[in-house]
Order: structure tokens, then sequence, then C-alpha cells
């Protein structure tokens, strides 16, 4: 089943992908990450996939890997014997944005000018850090350096689900603007959403912090297992009573866990209600909800996305549960 929405000049599609056959990729980057569902796309590249460039990113955080070197290597191996082309190796310091950013928008820029067209790009989300991938949504859809672009993402399969919530909520509340999205930071009436995980820390204290009018949460659900539902609803109750937040102070939106598409549908409905206010996206939930987010706000001028940096993860191997997931953006800017 194909999910379609669109708004404006962007055109969203979102559905279960065996074999990935497109043979005419610009460019396609991958992600190498502790979670061992990183090599999940190497099950779904079908025998008519090809792309003129391929990258893999890794990301360091204070000089620890986030990978295994060994399995990073292997992977590599693995995936030139896929495609039978060359596969270049760029590594990031975690939280070194600039850096990124620069080395993304150099690659695009000689691409472009070599093709003198807009570019169809691939990206492999499942391992990858949440601010890259949406900067990259970002920088592609502003600039319409893109008239398609896919990602790619493997449902995950927690480890220890019943543990305490220290295990789920990393540290650090510092957060930072995705580029593109929205207009600058505003006084005036407030609306928070969230995109719902397991971080009711980071919520609890940007909700105390931000004493905003109202609040908005995205919920997973249905989510990838029976379990997430449930802790996602145990977050819901601990934020709501530790915030004394009053019935009509705060609403519930639903969408399926991995569908990227009908989470951007369902955060546009009823968007007419909170014309006028300054909205604030939170993206700390599933990564397919962090896509809708984005998308939500660069095509809002009154919603800033932000993106929640790290002090420090709570590093666990994230399985593929077998669920393969693709999303594709058209830019009718550039068609």
């Amino acid at each position: 089943m194909v999910t379609k929405y669109a708004k404006k000049n962007i055109c969203g599609n979102s559905h279960k992908v065996d074999k990935i056959n497109d043979g005419n990729f610009d460019i396609f980057f991958y992600t190498v990450g502790w979670e061992s569902r990183f090599t999940e796309i190497l099950n779904h590249l079908g025998s008519s996939f090809k792309s003129e460039q391929n990258f893999v990113c890794s990301f360091e955080q204070e000089g620890e890997s986030g990978y295994s070197t060994e399995k990073k290597s292997k992977f590599i191996e693995n995936l030139n014997a896929r495609i039978g082309a060359n596969v270049d190796s760029l590594k990031f310091e975690y939280s070194e944005f600039k850096t990124f950013e620069d080395k993304i928008d150099h690659i695009i820029n000689s691409t472009l000018k070599g093709q003198n067209r807009p570019l169809k790009i691939g990206f492999e989300i499942s391992s990858c850090p949440r601010y890259y991938f949406l900067y990259f949504l970002s920088l592609c859809i502003f600039k319409n350096y893109t008239n398609n672009l896919s990602f790619f993402y493997s449902e995950g399969e927690y480890p220890n689900i019943t543990e305490d919530e220290s295990f789920f909520n990393s540290f650090g509340t510092t957060t930072k603007i995705i580029q593109y999205s929205g207009l600058a930071e505003k006084e005036g009436r407030t609306v928070l959403v969230f995109s719902l995980g397991f971080e009711s820390n980071f919520i609890i204290d940007k909700i105390n912090k931000k004493d905003p009018s109202h609040v908005i949460f995205l919920c997973a659900k249905p989510g990838y297992t029976r379990k997430y539902e449930d802790k996602v609803e145990k977050e819901i109750n601990r934020i709501v009573t530790f915030c004394e937040l009053p019935d009509d102070m705060y609403t519930l939106k639903y969408a399926t866990a991995g569908d990227a598409i009908i989470a951007w549908q369902e955060l546009e409905k009823n968007i007419v209600d909170v014309e006028g206010a300054h909205i604030i996206n939170y993206v700390i939930g599933t990564k397919p909800h962090c896509i809708a987010m984005t998308l939500n706000g660069l095509i809002n001028d009154n919603i800033v996305v932000k993106y929640r940096i790290a002090k420090k993860y709570n590093k666990r191997d994230v399985k593929s549960n077998g669920e393969y997931w693709r999303y594709d953006i058209t830019n009718l800017s550039v068609i």
C-alpha cells in the first residue's frame, strides 16, 4: 500500500519495499552505525539498482567510533561487490555539523555542474543521527537541488524494552534548528510539537522552560510492536502528570510508526487552528516521523524544526525487524 500526500510544491509517497531496482540514482548515501540494522539495505538492493556515486557516512563522538571498524569494512566490501562500483567513505565527528554541511553541499554542487539538471538522490537512514538526514532533506528542498529524493529505512527491534527509562533517555537538552525550516523563533503564543519516542525527560524539560500555550504529541500508533505503543502511552502519562497539563492544553495525533507521509498528513490537519502561533517541532521520535515534522516545517513559515543534540548516547544494538520502508519526496518546483 502506498501513502501519498502533497502540499504546495512538495509531494511525498511512502511504502514498504522488498527490492530497490532504480537504475538512475546520481548519488546514494549509506550510513554506518553501531546499530546492526545499517546492513539491512544489502538485502534490498535489486539486480537493476545503480547509482553513479556512492558514499558511506560514519560518525565518531569524542574520538570514539559509533560503529565497529570490522563491521564497517565488511559492509563496504559487501556493498562494493553487490553494486559493482567504487564506494567512497566519509567520516565525521558527531556534532561538528558544519563539516558535514559543507561536504554534502560540495558533493551535490559538483555533481550538479556535471549534470546541469536536478538530481535524483537516495539516502539510507536506518542508523544515521537525525540531524544529518533532516538537514539534507531541508537543503535539497530549499535549494531545489533534487526533483526526486528517496529515503530508505529499516524498522528496529529494541532490546530490553522493559528496562527503566534511563535506558532510553540520552543525555543533553541543547537543541539546534534544522536549517531552512520556518522563520526564526519569536515571542508570542507558542505551540510545542513532539514526535514521541522514549525521551520523556527531554520533553518535560522543554515544556517547563517554554511554558507553551498548547502541546501536540505525534504518537507512533500503530507502533513497530504493541510493547512500544505501551511504552509511549506510559511516557505520555508521565509527561502530562509531571507537567500538570490540563486536557484542553494538549492534543494527541496518531500515525503509523514507520510511515513518514501519513505522519506528515496528520500534522497538516487542523493546522489553521494554530495560525498566528509560533510552532516548534522537536524531532525526537521515530526517524520517519522526524521526516514528517521536517516537511511540516519546510512548507509552513511559522514552524521551526529543532533537533536535540545529545551529549552522550546510551549505545545499544537495534536489529532490523525485517520491515523496510521507502519514502520518495518530489519537489514539483524543479520538474
